[in-house]
């Protein structure tokens, strides 16, 4: 099923502790958008799809983003 997924928006009310598997979002070869607000997140994904098009992850765990991810369709970062 996350196959079919084009889109993820997490909006916590309050920030809290999430764990996200390392390979997370490996399956989600369509994904679009992605968004994470107010989750405190202690290790990045090993994988992001490269189809994003809006990336907005309040608080990313790292300085940079998997080696893999090649950006060439992202039209947003924050």
């Amino acid at each position: 099923m996350t196959e079919n997924v084009v889109g993820m928006w997490l909006d916590l009310s309050t920030p809290k502790d999430v764990l996200i598997n390392n390979e997370a979002f490996e399956k989600m070869k369509q994904l679009r958008l992605l968004k994470i607000n107010n989750a405190c997140v202690s290790r990045c994904p090993n994988y992001i799809p490269n189809e994003i098009r809006w990336l907005n992850w309040h608080g990313y765990p790292s300085k940079s983003l998997p080696e893999s991810f090649q950006p060439e369709k992202l039209v947003g970062l924050k």
